[in-house]
C-alpha cells in the first residue's frame, strides 16, 4: 500500500518552491496541520474550507514595534491578573467568519476560550484587544477582511492598527453599550493611543524606529 502525502508534507514541499499556496481542507485538517507544523516558519490560516500557507518573514520595523507594543501592555496591565498579553504564535478563530487569523498581538481578559477539540493546538476565541501592524502591502486586507470579521467578535473590546512607515495608528474602541465602535487616530510621535486603562505614548512604540525624513521644498526666492 502506498502512503497519502499528509496536508503537512504537501505545504513543506511546495512551499520550497513557491512563496504561498491554497489547500481545500476541513476545519479539523486546519488544526491537524498547525499541530504537525508547529514551530515552522510558516504562516497557515483557514478560509471557510480553503487552507492558505505562506512563509512567515516579517520585516524588522514591524518586529521592533511589536516588541515594544508587548512590552508596553505588559508594563500597563501588569497589576490586573485577569489580563495576559500574547504575541502572533496565538491563532485566533472566528465563527462567523469561518476564517483563522495570526493577529501581530492579542490581549485576553479573563479565561482564555478555545476552539474546541481533543489535540493541543487549538485557537483563541475571546480576544479582548487584537493589534495589527500595517505595511503598504497588508493595509488594505487588514481593513478590508480582519477589521469587519474582528468586529463580530463579542469578546472584542479594542481593535488596535499600527503603521510601521510612519508614527500613525488608529484605535477602534466598542463602547461600552456594546452596540456601536468608536476610533481614533493618532498622528506623531508625540500623540498616545488612548485605552479606558491608560495611555500608551506612540514615542514608546516606535522607539528605535527611524522615519525616512520628508525632503522639504526649495524656498523660491522673491524677484525684485
Amino acid at each position: 500500500m502506498v502512503a497519502t502525502e499528509s496536508l503537512a508534507d504537501t505545504i513543506r514541499e511546495r512551499l520550497e518552491e513557491e512563496e504561498s499556496l491554497e489547500l481545500p481542507a476541513s476545519l479539523d485538517e486546519y488544526f491537524e496541520v498547525l499541530d504537525e507544523l508547529e514551530g515552522k516558519p510558516y504562516t497557515i490560516l483557514f478560509n471557510q474550507g480553503i487552507l492558505t500557507a505562506t512563509m512567515s518573514q516579517a520585516s524588522e520595523p514591524h518586529e521592533i514595534i511589536i516588541g515594544n507594543l508587548l512590552y508596553l501592555f505588559n508594563a500597563l496591565f501588569r497589576d490586573d491578573e485577569t489580563i495576559r498579553v500574547m504575541g502572533s504564535a496565538r491563532i485566533v478563530y472566528v465563527p462567523d467568519c469561518d476564517r483563522s487569523f495570526n493577529p501581530d498581538a492579542l490581549v485576553v481578559k479573563g479565561p482564555t476560550e478555545l476552539f474546541p477539540r481533543d489535540r493541543k493546538m487549538a485557537a483563541t476565541l475571546n480576544p479582548w484587544l487584537l493589534v495589527e501592524v500595517l505595511s503598504a502591502s497588508t493595509e488594505g486586507g487588514d481593513y478590508a477582511e480582519k477589521l469587519p470579521c474582528y468586529k463580530t467578535l463579542p469578546s472584542v473590546r479594542y481593535l488596535l492598527f499600527v503603521h510601521q512607515n510612519q508614527p500613525y495608528a488608529t484605535l477602534f474602541a466598542r463602547t461600552k453599550e456594546g452596540d456601536a465602535w468608536l476610533n481614533h487616530d493618532s498622528n506623531g510621535l508625540d500623540a498616545t493611543i488612548r485605552l479606558d486603562e491608560g495611555a500608551v505614548p506612540l514615542r514608546e512604540v516606535y522607539r528605535k524606529i527611524s522615519f525616512p525624513e520628508i525632503p522639504k521644498k526649495p524656498t523660491k526666492k522673491r524677484k525684485r
